[in-house]
């Protein structure tokens, strides 16, 4: 390479350099505007060590917080209804929650039997499954490791004591008596209680009861969705619908006394005094 070669080589190289501190330059004077133009916007928005900070108004002016009654309504209906499972020692006991129109099954005979000979718990396994709360009148029960949570004991001595286990129980688990439910399940396999409208199942009712007289007359009949067991109602003192209704007056009238709490209409169970009930207890 000659001399004047050289001498032309290293001056574009200082022209490129040149060039690239120029526009250097440019770049750091370019990004120095831009920081300018940020820092008024950013310090008008934050605040100081000695100044308050915004009202919470300037955050949640654009929300509203849904109602507290609002909220427990939601609440209240996607709770599940508590439902149970009786052992066998507690026949009474179970009609008893039927009647209130509460969701109450019952030990079988035969689950007893493995229950009592085998120590086989069955019960234990209906209650997971079928996500039933335990209710028994054997403290041993409660003993063993593998029973279900929540399992509840009362003591079945006498009929007053049972009442008061009843009352207890309800509140308890903050159950809401809802007396148009009332009679709506069936007192021996815990089903439905549906209306029957074909006349041909109302005939077959009537003759399994053994009143195919009463046919021709225009009762109301019902039957269970499980098990089939018919009812009709009937005013007469001593038929066995005015019986399981005095039954049912007389355990909501206990639970009103009790503190038991309510919705809804009364509907057939009307001639009760609310308020006078609640004093009395």
């Amino acid at each position: 390479m000659s001399e004047h070669d050289s001498v032309s080589r290293k001056k574009e190289d200082e022209n490129v350099m040149n060039k690239q501190e120029e526009e250097m330059k440019d770049a750091m004077q370019q990004l120095s505007l831009q920081k300018e133009e940020i820092n008024p916007t950013i310090s008008s928005t934050t605040t100081t060590n000695n100044s308050s900070p915004p009202p919470i108004t300037e955050i949640t002016q654009d929300y509203t917080l849904p109602s507290s009654s609002s909220s427990q309504d939601d609440f209240n209906t996607n709770l599940r209804p508590v439902t149970y499972l009786l052992d066998n020692t507690l026949n009474k006991f179970t009609r008893w929650l039927r009647i209130l129109g509460i969701d109450a099954a019952l030990e079988t005979d035969e689950e007893e039997k493995e229950r009592t000979g085998k120590s086989n718990m069955i019960i234990f396994d209906r209650c997971k499954s079928e996500k039933r709360t335990l209710i028994t009148t054997s403290y041993k029960l409660l003993l063993r490791k593998d029973c279900p949570p929540g399992t509840y004991l009362i003591d079945p001595k006498n009929a007053s004591k049972m009442e008061a286990a009843l009352v207890e129980l309800l509140l308890t688990h903050g159950i809401i008596l809802q007396p148009r439910k009332f009679l709506t399940r069936c007192v021996v396999c815990n089903g439905h209680i549906i209306p029957v409208y074909d006349v041909e199942e109302k005939e077959r009712i009537f003759k399994e009861h053994s009143a195919p007289d009463l046919i021709a007359q225009d009762f109301k009949v019902y039957a269970c969705d499980g098990c089939g067991q018919g009812y009709w109602w009937c005013d007469r003192p001593n038929s066995s619908a005015s019986r399981v209704k005095n039954q049912a007056a007389n355990l909501f009238t206990k639970c009103l006394r009790g503190g038991v709490p309510i919705e809804g209409e009364l509907n057939m169970f009307s001639f009760i005094n609310v308020e006078e009930e609640r004093k009395r207890g």
